[in-house]
């Protein structure tokens, strides 16, 4: 049986293998090598009079 954790990562590599070539038009690079990170990108942040970074 398949964990959360496993099935997560499986719908974010599918979603990665499907959005870099429709948007960016590069293809998914083979191996991606996940760490923790943290960031301030809140929704309430990017939707306020445009996105800034």
């Amino acid at each position: 049986m398949e964990t959360t954790s496993q099935w997560c990562s499986r719908r974010r590599r599918q979603w990665i293998d499907r959005a870099l070539p429709q948007y960016a038009g590069v293809l998914a690079p083979v191996d991606i090598n996940w760490v923790t990170a943290h960031g301030d990108c809140h929704f309430a942040n990017l939707t306020t009079s445009g996105p800034t970074l």
